[in-house]
């Protein structure tokens, strides 16, 4: 059994060997849960004789000395530290919610924020995720944000001080054809989250915005002082969202950050690899497997190859980028905005990249030339100097492991792929 008091909830952490189910006890003013399935859907499924968590409620002076000279580092099996303050100044622990956290990109967050030893806790209504990706003993909650209720609860059952918010729709000419449910899931669901924070107390938020904020850039380098001119719902719901999230921010005191991603590729296992067809790297998998050339939407645009230059980053940065940012949010005593590009600051051409894609799936064929896509910047390539200066943060994946370990993921989920190496049609 280990203990460490939580000095902002005032409880008494501690951590028993459960068997299996769930356990719960009361008494003497005190109570503790440990539980397997929960109202509003809470799956926390355990190991026979793993380490599970159970708080106790109480609020005694004694118990609260007993445990400031040390600090359990976050998601920590008895690893403790001194707080910043010298041996008797304790370091609150952060629990972090993870919205769409069984997502593509959130299932990678997530991962990295565990491995690094922070709490978290997963609300996903898994319209487009999958529980399997979560790593054992992560909290998920199925259910909306849009949902107050179970926001509201898993906020508080959690004991949740930081928010990482992921879960929105994303497609843009879904956003097009669907505007109003754009609007309504990442206009509407935020500000119900964002009232739910408010209310609990939450001191940190960060935010997953997109560089689809800056619609058609005037620049080929695009930094975050850029104009924000979006030039389709979704883009709008995102940049509407960074307006409401450092409005909130502002008005009750937390410290916020919004993340603009550019391109996002990859996968750190094949288990975790992105199953939709929407962005380029899987469009041009889902070509070739089924054994016809990739497509390119124009050839003539002003670049060195005539095909549109972009910045791609692997998904694995990004989550190392959310870690980062959610570790200087933690450390701020509240208020403040951070709003940052995440990219490599580097190019790729759509033929170097089906270049690369053929090399990688040893399918070199010379794609099939289209007409341009009404929107498409010539370049857009993200300036990354501010987190580079802010956080000492940069990429460290190129393109290449970025195809590569796409394509493995490709395959678990495709063999058929596999067989198509010499193809007629190709």
């Amino acid at each position: 059994m280990r203990m460490a008091v939580d000095r902002r909830t005032h409880s008494l952490a501690l951590t028993v060997l459960v068997h299996g189910g769930s356990a719960r006890c009361t008494g003497g003013g005190t109570s503790a849960e440990a539980i397997g399935w929960t109202e509003a859907g809470v799956h926390r499924p355990f190991t026979p004789w793993r380490p599970a968590e159970i708080i106790i409620v109480d609020p005694c002076p004694a118990l609260q000395m007993a445990a400031s000279a040390t600090v359990r580092e976050p998601g920590g099996e008895g690893r403790d530290r001194p707080g910043p303050g010298g041996p008797h100044h304790r370091v609150a622990v952060m629990t972090w919610l993870i919205t769409g956290g069984a997502g593509y990109i959130g299932a990678h967050v997530v991962r990295a924020m565990t491995a690094a030893g922070e709490r978290v806790v997963v609300l996903d209504d898994l319209s487009a995720g999958f529980p399997e990706r979560l790593p054992a003993g992560v909290p998920l909650v199925r259910g909306s944000v849009l949902d107050r209720d179970v926001v509201d609860r898993t906020l508080a059952e959690h004991r949740v001080t930081g928010v990482v918010h992921l879960a929105a729709k994303k497609q843009v000419g879904e956003s097009v054809e669907q505007p109003l449910m754009y609007y309504r899931h990442n206009v509407h669901g935020l500000t119900v989250l964002l009232e739910a924070v408010v209310a609990a107390g939450v001191r940190s938020f960060l935010f997953s915005s997109s560089a689809a904020v800056y619609g058609v850039p005037d620049t080929g380098s695009v930094p975050e002082s850029a104009a924000c001119r979006p030039i389709n719902p979704y883009g709008e719901t995102k940049l509407t969202g960074e307006w409401l999230v450092r409005a909130a921010g502002k008005a009750h005191g937390l410290s916020t950050a919004c993340l603009r991603y550019f391109n996002v590729a990859g996968a750190a296992a094949p288990e975790l690899a992105d199953v939709g067809v929407f962005n380029i790297i899987p469009m041009f998998f889902d070509r070739i497997t089924r054994q016809e050339a990739p497509r390119i939407f124009g050839a003539d645009y002003p670049t060195p190859d005539g095909t549109c230059i972009r910045d791609y980053i692997h998904v694995a940065d990004l989550a190392d980028a959310h870690l980062a940012v959610a570790r200087r949010l933690a450390g701020q005593d509240g208020g403040g905005d951070l709003t940052v590009n995440i990219g490599r600051g580097v190019g790729v051409s759509v033929r170097e990249l089906a270049s690369l894609v053929g090399e990688i799936t040893g399918r070199r064929v010379d794609p099939v030339v289209e007409p341009r896509r009404p929107g498409d910047p010539a370049t857009a390539v993200a300036s990354v100097e501010l987190i580079g200066k802010e956080l000492g943060w940069s990429a460290s994946h190129g393109v290449r492991d970025m195809v590569a370990s796409a394509w493995a993921g490709w395959l678990a989920r495709h063999p058929e792929a596999a067989s198509h190496r010499s193809s007629p049609k190709l």
